[in-house]
């Protein structure tokens, strides 16, 4: 059975992998000269965080690079396995495990006794000269292989996303991909994102265009909860963890995944 996470829960957790990841980060820049925006992305970005009964749950992190030298472009193994060290040094310290390599992220457990309570999902992520966003990939099939892929454009998604929240129906939202999560529970098929633009698209598609029209992505604290206006304020509160990591790299707070 699946459930939200409680912000009291998963507040303090958010708050220890951002500045663990952000001192990673500070390490790579002074020994490295690699330098990284970090940014608080998937579930936790919108405070949809799931859980199933008696399992952790799971942190996703971007990190992107706008610059790669020359060295680790033209080898992009060494590259992922530096910045895998580099956060494990730090990360470790704070109660993780040693990073895994999967084929788009590097994964951590923060371990609680025996059995992780949260885990991580960091991706690597390169700004391309359009300003896309290109993902570095590990193709399993071939483990020498390493290449950065090209994002798809979300913008489409975070336009709907944003009109569900001026709609009001930000609540109906939550409900309908709480019961997609339990719908797809055993279904490699459908990872969380998936689940989450089906959603989307669901309570999209109940929106009257007259309302979409009206609402132009407006966001209002006469139309909004509390929860629906903490989202669209995250990305430029300076109270909020991934905020001040993104400070402490000199970087704005943005979503990368949006266009």
């Amino acid at each position: 059975m699946y459930s939200y996470v409680d912000k009291k829960l998963y507040g303090p957790c958010q708050f220890l992998a951002t500045q663990s990841i952000s001192e990673a980060c500070r390490n790579m820049k002074q020994s490295d000269h690699l330098y990284f925006k970090i940014y608080l992305i998937g579930s936790a970005s919108t405070g949809l965080i799931t859980s199933s009964t008696g399992k952790s749950f799971d942190l996703d992190f971007n990190l992107v690079i706008s610059s790669l030298p020359t060295e680790y472009a033209n080898n992009l193994q060494r590259f992922k396995d530096l910045v895998r060290k580099r956060l494990d040094q730090v990360l470790t310290e704070h109660g993780f495990s040693n990073g895994q390599d999967s084929t788009s992220a590097i994964t951590y457990s923060h371990l609680n006794g025996s059995a992780p309570d949260f885990c991580l999902d960091i991706c690597i992520l390169k700004k391309e000269k359009d300003d896309a966003m290109s993902r570095l990939v590990h193709h399993k099939n071939d483990p020498d292989n390493f290449t950065w892929d090209t994002r798809k454009d979300f913008s489409d998604l975070n336009r709907r996303e944003n009109l569900i929240a001026s709609s009001g129906k930000w609540e109906m939202l939550r409900d309908k991909y709480l019961k997609l999560k339990e719908k797809y529970a055993s279904d490699p098929e459908h990872p969380s994102f998936v689940v989450y633009s089906e959603a989307v698209n669901l309570v999209w598609q109940q929106i009257p265009q007259e309302e979409i029209k009206m609402s132009k992505g407006k966001v209002s604290g006469n139309t909004h909860t509390q929860q629906q206006m903490n989202h669209h304020a995250n990305q430029g509160n300076p109270n909020n963890a991934a905020h001040k990591a993104a400070s402490d790299n000199h970087a704005n707070q943005m979503n990368p995944n949006h266009k």
